[in-house]
């Protein structure tokens, strides 16, 4: 959902849409024309870009941040205020970020296009990089190189053209390690150039401006979540290394470990793609991040894959608000592939829920921070009581798993020896969710007047 006003965003001057307006902008309800337009100068320079890429059917995409919160509704914008969402300061106003496809970046690499650049008093910057492991080398033209950043100058303007390349089943860019031009804005001052970076696959949609110059412009499908996938964004590539020495030293044991699981690998896996598809479809547009954990996190990081003997898959959110939780309730209990089957705790402390993914079985854990780091529970409905995992702080990143972008702890190996202790890269032959673990607490038990809350089903 768009906002009315969404022409305002473009014909306002950018020093107007800045980071500290995001909480309190208020669109201007004037009509603009044409001549308006080349006031802002940065905006000019957008508009002949666009008129030279729509000659040459190529589509940029608007992902300046700011512009992009701009253009919502006022509902979505104050849901990405609820999720705490910042964009950090940036130095220069004289830039605009864009971004486009490497199928079209190919046009722009070729040199009668640079060529017809410059004749309009374009200056072009192509920033390359070797070509990575996973890519296809003919989409290349057989070169050994991959563009990932575009810088377009016209006078002191300038268009910041970030390359999102397929991966897999979701989109990726490359960071901006280094510079040749000295020209262009230092590296503190743009976004999307930090990390190599992730973000579900997205396609782009015209903003359906009446201005003739602007129709060509495009902005992703949901701006929303594109803006709110920012934060968690950087990429963690697969740890080879790690991979390696467990293949070296431990896949032997394996034959040892008790296979807790009923499904064949492929089944897990199938289940485990559906469950990651199901929550993807209802947690991201109600923009909640959830993420690998536990067992899960262990398997994606020691082997860039699933546990083989795992009989179960482990995700995490941030604790939420009640309003939030009924909604995921609500809508997980009607489910025809990712069913809730119980509910543990109550939303405040200690919540836990238990899906069933055609036999697969799947946890999703409410972490709490703390003042120390952060916790999440485990369960002893039986017997009345709860006990805390306790965790370090931690942020978020993007991983792969199963072709799937998923979200997963930055820090993995402090996460997971928490939990796993110093030896987690070798196999158990057996676990215990309460005795095997490294960080258990006490046992805490329920008052009478909360347990039947806490546990509906005992």
């Amino acid at each position: 959902m768009l906002d009315f006003e969404l022409e305002t965003c473009f014909f306002t001057k950018p020093s107007i849409i800045t980071n500290s307006t995001l909480s309190t902008f208020n669109h201007r309800k004037e009509i603009y024309s044409h001549e308006e337009i080349s006031k802002s100068p940065v905006i000019n320079i957008l508009l002949q870009f666009a008129e030279f890429s729509y000659e040459l059917d190529i589509e940029p995409i608007i992902i300046e941040p700011s512009l992009l919160f701009c253009v919502l509704s006022p509902s979505l914008k104050s849901l990405l205020l609820k999720r705490k969402f910042t964009i950090a300061n940036r130095s220069s106003d004289h830039l605009l970020t864009l971004g486009i496809l490497q199928k079209d970046v190919a046009i722009l690499e070729k040199e009668d296009v640079q060529s017809r650049l410059e004749k309009i008093g374009f200056q072009i910057e192509i920033v390359e990089s070797p070509i990575l492991s996973w890519m296809k080398p003919e989409k290349f033209l057989n070169s050994s190189m991959f563009t990932g950043h575009v810088f377009l100058q016209k006078d002191k303007w300038i268009l910041h053209l970030v390359v999102f390349h397929q991966r897999e089943n979701f989109m990726w860019h490359a960071a901006l390690l280094s510079k040749a031009d000295s020209r262009t804005p230092s590296i503190e001052s743009l976004f999307f150039v930090d990390a190599d970076a992730a973000f579900e696959n997205f396609t782009a949609v015209s903003l359906g401006i009446k201005a003739q110059s602007l129709k060509s412009l495009s902005i992703p499908t949901n701006p929303a979540s594109f803006l709110y996938q920012i934060e968690t964004s950087r990429f963690l590539e697969c740890n080879e290394t790690i991979v390696n020495s467990f293949r070296n030293h431990h896949v032997s044991n394996l034959s040892t470990v008790h296979d807790y699981s009923s499904l064949s690998q492929q089944e897990f896996n199938q289940r485990l793609l559906i469950t990651i598809e199901e929550m993807k479809q209802k947690l991201d547009p109600m923009l909640i991040r959830f993420w690998v954990w536990s067992g899960t996190l262990l398997g994606l990081h020691r082997q860039c894959d699933v546990i083989p003997y795992t009989s179960d898959a482990d995700f995490a959110t941030w604790a939420m608000d009640d309003e939030d939780a009924r909604e995921i309730i609500k809508y997980f209990k009607k489910n025809e592939h990712l069913h809730l089957n119980e509910k543990l705790g109550l939303v405040e402390e200690a919540m836990e829920l238990k899906f069933r993914c055609h036999g697969l079985s799947v946890d999703l854990f409410f972490i709490y921070e703390q003042e120390n780091g952060t916790w999440y529970a485990g369960h002893s409905p039986y017997y009345g009581y709860y006990f805390k995992y306790h965790h370090p702080a931690f942020s978020l990143c993007s991983a792969e798993l199963l072709g799937q972008k998923v979200n997963t702890p930055c820090e993995p190996e402090d996460v997971i020896s928490a939990e796993y202790g110093s030896s987690w890269m070798k196999p158990v032959t057996s676990w215990s969710y309460k005795y095997s673990v490294y960080n258990r607490g006490p046992n805490i038990y329920w008052k009478k007047s909360l347990l039947k809350k806490a546990y509906p089903k005992t």
